[in-house]
C-alpha cells in the first residue's frame, strides 16, 4: 500500500463516517502539497491524484464496513483474508488502473511510476 494511502484508510477504519470529509479532505490537501513540493507531476496532475487518493479511500473503507458489518480486529483468518482480497488485491488494480488512466490522460509521467513503451 501506498503510505499516505494506507494512513487515510485506517484512520477512514476508526472513525466515524461523519468525519470522513473533515480528515480526508485534509489528508487531500497534505497529499497535494507533497506531490506538488516533490515536483514529480505537474500541478494539474498532483490536484487531480490529491482528490482521487481520498476517494478510493473512502470507496474501500465503506466495502470494507459493510462487507465486515463490525470492528476490523484480524481475529479471524477470514476476516483478515476478507481485508486482503478488499484492499490488497481490488484496491490496489483500481489505483493502478486509476493511476495509468491519469497519467496518460494529463500526459504526466511521475518517475515513481514509469510508464515503458515498446
Amino acid at each position: 500500500m501506498w503510505i499516505p494511502g494506507g494512513l487515510m484508510l485506517a484512520v477512514a477504519l476508526v472513525t466515524d463516517p461523519r468525519q470522513w470529509p473533515a480528515g480526508l479532505g485534509a489528508a487531500a490537501a497534505g497529499v497535494t502539497i507533497l506531490l506538488i513540493a516533490q515536483r514529480e507531476l505537474p500541478p494539474r496532475a498532483a490536484l487531480t491524484l490529491g482528490v482521487l487518493v481520498p476517494v478510493l479511500t473512502v470507496a474501500l473503507a465503506s466495502v470494507l464496513r459493510r462487507v465486515m458489518g463490525r470492528w476490523l480486529t484480524f481475529s479471524t483468518l477470514r476476516e483478515f483474508l476478507t481485508y486482503l482480497g478488499i484492499v490488497f488485491v481490488c484496491g490496489a488494480v483500481v489505483a493502478s488502473v486509476m493511476f495509468v488512466t491519469l497519467s496518460y490522460a494529463l500526459h504526466a509521467r511521475p518517475a515513481t511510476f514509469p510508464v515503458w513503451r515498446t
